[in-house]
C-alpha cells in the first residue's frame, strides 16, 4: 500500500489465489502454470473509498511494492 503525498490518494495490489493446478489448465500446457493470473492495481480516495482508476494487465501473480513519486 501506498499515500499520495497529497494524504487523499493510497494505491493497494492484489495478490493472486493459490497456485493453478494441472485440472484447471488442462488442454492449455505447462506455460499457464508458470504465467499466472494477472493481478490490478487500485488507486483510491481515502476520504470516499472511491476507487479513482484501476492498473491492470502488466502484473503476474502478486503487487508487492507500490510508492508514489515525491512529487506525487
Amino acid at each position: 500500500m501506498a499515500m499520495h503525498p497529497d494524504g487523499d490518494l493510497v494505491a493497494t495490489g492484489q495478490m493472486a489465489g493459490k497456485a493453478l493446478t494441472d485440472k484447471t489448465v488442462k488442454g492449455k500446457g505447462r506455460q499457464a502454470l508458470k504465467q499466472g493470473k494477472l493481478v490490478d492495481v487500485f488507486i483510491w480516495k481515502s476520504s470516499t473509498r472511491e476507487v479513482v482508476a484501476k492498473i491492470s494487465g502488466f502484473q503476474r501473480r502478486a503487487i508487492s511494492q507500490l510508492a508514489f513519486s515525491p512529487k506525487g
